[in-house]
């Protein structure tokens, strides 16, 4: 077995050059630390008067461009997921809630999953 590869070794036509000159470089591009990231606005959203809040738990922005909210207004006790356009126009409030949203996320092209939850200081699920 040893003579088989010593032949192997004899008969090969490969010449290898020292140096870097004939070889590619890989370069990885470098990712900004988080005091250098600066922050830019993408869009303001038109929240219809009666739906405005000072608090707003949840907002995605969708693969389409299109934002979701989840927002309490009112008496605190009104919680819905509102639609907006690529513009920031209020499209449609697509579902209330009795439970407060806890969060959201996209799941498909016309499904997002949402959680529900404080009830009696314990979290639950959907």
């Amino acid at each position: 077995m040893t003579q088989y590869a010593t032949e192997l070794q004899t008969q090969s036509t490969l010449q290898i050059k020292p140096g870097r000159k004939d070889q590619a470089q890989n370069l990885v591009p470098a990712i900004p630390r988080i005091e250098e990231i600066k922050p830019t606005m993408l869009r303001t959203l038109t929240i219809p008067e009666d739906m405005k809040s000072e608090s707003t738990p949840v907002c995605r922005i969708l693969p389409d461009g299109k934002c979701l909210i989840l927002n309490r207004y009112g008496d605190g006790r009104s919680h819905a997921l509102l639609l907006f356009g690529n513009d920031g126009i209020f499209e449609r409030q697509v579902i209330t809630f009795t439970e407060y949203p806890f969060d959201a996320c996209y799941v498909t092209n016309n499904t997002v999953a949402v959680a529900l939850g404080v009830t009696q200081r314990r979290y639950w699920w959907i």
